[in-house]
């Protein structure tokens, strides 16, 4: 493997099988935004570190493959990564070579959902992703990923392990940028309807001071409940059940989305959260209802991800009927 940019280059042209160019999971500039987020690359090496190293590892979504290496390093034997971008699956050959580990690795280029797992080992000794976002689920990957977990040796290692994504109705913006600040106040301005940002999914989130939230929560200005969760520990893993609660008082223009996980089964009393300063690459998500809830009974909150036309998308329900649009990654 070579530093010469053509081999990290991307096709976007639709393959054989008509499915869309998956080098959208491509990105250098946004990897190295997860790279250089510290507290999120130290909380999954200490999770890592909870696991006793074994034979094989599978880091699904692997990007850059740095947590199948860290695991390597720590002692495990084997990493499979799998990874849906072949400008990313090429990066991570060439990473794995700058270590010395290419014959510790195997790299599937693949999205797991499209992985044959009849070619895959049939006892595992850890998996692991890193595939949260804004609204903690991982779509698509996360529906298979039970799938692995089944073959674990202990099913405790897996990462992450369980989590909680929490919803707190607000009757005010939030986000940092939105239709009333930077350049989409602009073009307000000029007469230009621009509705983006009420269709799209934030996967990093959109409100970066974390205090502001940390303070609404502390002094009661926010109130949040559970509204969704993960547990692989449990089946189904993942329940969107939704959560019964009280409107913001005013009017509820929109919600606040943050989450917290448990990365190592072994380590329950390490929380990982978007809402840690130290992690710089989640944020928590306001999101903006399209019309503004003024009843004072409560509501019935629900997340509900959608399929086709495109991948990563999700919507909001109140009682049953859509408070937002269809929001697109």
């Amino acid at each position: 493997m070579t530093d010469n940019p053509s081999d990290f280059a991307p096709d976007f042209r639709l393959d054989s099988s008509t499915k869309p160019s998956l080098e959208e999971y491509g990105r250098f500039q946004q990897h190295l935004v997860l790279l250089e987020d510290a507290g999120r690359i130290e909380r999954f090496r200490s999770a890592i570190d909870t696991v006793p190293a074994g034979d094989v590892v599978i880091d699904v979504g692997a990007g850059t493959g740095v947590l199948g290496l860290l695991s390597l390093i720590g002692g495990f034997q084997h990493a499979i990564l799998i990874e849906p971008s072949r400008k990313m699956s090429a990066y991570a050959r060439h990473l794995a070579a700058l270590n010395g580990l290419s014959d510790r690795v195997t790299i599937v280029t693949a999205r797991l959902e499209d992985v044959d797992f009849r070619l895959l080992p049939t006892s595992i000794d850890m998996v692991i992703s890193e595939t949260l976002s804004s609204v903690i689920f991982g779509f698509g990957s996360w529906d298979f990923m039970s799938t692995l977990v089944d073959r674990l040796r202990d099913p405790r290692n897996v990462i992450p392990s369980r989590g909680r994504l929490l919803v707190a109705p607000t009757s005010r913006r939030m986000a940092t940028r939105g239709p009333d600040s930077d350049g989409l106040s602009i073009l307000k301005s000029a007469g230009l309807t621009v509705d983006l940002f009420e269709r799209t999914f934030r996967s990093a989130g959109n409100i970066y001071d974390k205090a502001e939230v940390a303070l609404a929560l502390a002094n009661g200005t926010l109130q949040a409940a559970e509204l969704a969760s993960f547990d692989f520990g449990r089946n189904p893993p993942i329940m969107l059940d939704g959560v019964n609660l009280a409107p913001a008082p005013g009017g509820t223009v929109g919600i606040v989305l943050f989450w917290d996980v448990q990365l190592a089964a072994r380590a329950p009393d390490e929380q990982f959260t978007n809402l840690d300063p130290l992690v710089t690459s989640w944020y928590p998500y306001y999101i903006e209802f399209t019309q503004p809830i003024e009843t004072t009974a409560h509501i019935q909150l629900q997340l509900v991800a959608c399929d086709a036309p495109y991948t990563y998308a999700f919507r909001i329900l109140a009682d049953c009927e859509p408070v937002t649009n269809v929001l697109y990654w």
